[in-house]
């Protein structure tokens, strides 16, 4: 079932050759894994920048309660963060 939600991305794991697990806190679902394919490609649609912690996404996700790793279907950036990764102490 596609949900439509904003998330914020807490962390994320490389996993394989070209894929990242990122854990996001959603608005509407709460703290979830995502599995994101070909992500560190060259190719990718999607591209790595936007799993950065702390990063405010929209995003169309697959949200199914049995399994415990979801998908994202659509992902674009709320707002670009001006100050956090470029201040130290903040990014601790």
């Amino acid at each position: 079932m596609l949900h439509k939600t904003s998330g914020i991305v807490l962390s994320y794991i490389r996993y394989k050759e070209s894929s990242i697990i990122c854990k996001v806190f959603t608005r509407e679902l709460g703290l979830k894994s995502y599995l994101i394919n070909g992500v560190r490609s060259q190719n990718s649609k999607s591209k790595i920048a936007l799993y950065q912690p702390m990063t405010l996404l929209d995003m169309v996700v697959y949200n199914k309660e049995s399994t415990g790793l979801q998908r994202i279907s659509e992902v674009k950036l709320t707002r670009a963060n001006q100050l956090i990764p470029f201040d130290f102490n903040r990014t601790e």
